[in-house]
């Protein structure tokens, strides 16, 4: 799929290598700025260390070949996901500088399309806490309660799907 364009100089664009530190510094930034209203300390650190493992953040990125968005003005990376062959929407960030202004919107909109385009039917999120209310509000629906476990902190997330 091309590069979509969207209103006010925003492009949706698979990512660049050159992208991988600006994507983890959203990630981090993220995680540590908005997800710290529904996990502690210890459980940000684990999700979003601040010194990742370079070897295994260029693996995750290559391995699930996101797309990001972009203001093509300035040139900030303002949020990134993927959608998997399986369906599975692994990784899913808006800038927290962007949060409640439609990009998340704008970026699910994007994968839902790539999803359909590869004649997926349903798509699913292990959404955390904070982005519960999000794909709620997107149509996804709750299918039940997980306990994940990363770098020995547990995580209550939620297992979510949508049909498309």
């Amino acid at each position: 799929m091309p590069h979509c364009s969207t209103p006010t100089h925003r492009v949706i664009r698979p990512w660049q290598r050159e992208d991988i530190p600006r994507l983890w510094s959203l990630t981090w930034h993220t995680v540590h700025r908005v997800n710290c209203r529904d996990y502690t300390p210890a459980q940000l650190d684990a999700w979003a260390p601040t010194e990742p493992d370079q070897r295994w953040w260029e693996k995750l990125i290559f391995d699930h070949n996101p797309w990001v968005v972009e203001d093509t003005q300035t040139q900030m990376l303002l949020a990134w996901g993927d959608v998997q062959p399986s369906g599975l929407i692994h990784c899913f960030f808006c800038d927290y500088r962007y949060q409640r202004q439609g990009i998340g919107r704008l970026l699910l909109d994007h994968l839902l399309r790539v999803a359909q385009q590869q004649s997926l039917s349903r798509v699913f999120v292990e959404a955390s806490e904070t982005a519960r209310p999000f794909f709620l509000a997107q149509g996804f629906q709750v299918v039940h309660p997980i306990q994940a476990e990363l770098r020995g902190q547990q995580f209550a997330i939620w297992l979510m799907e949508k049909f498309l």
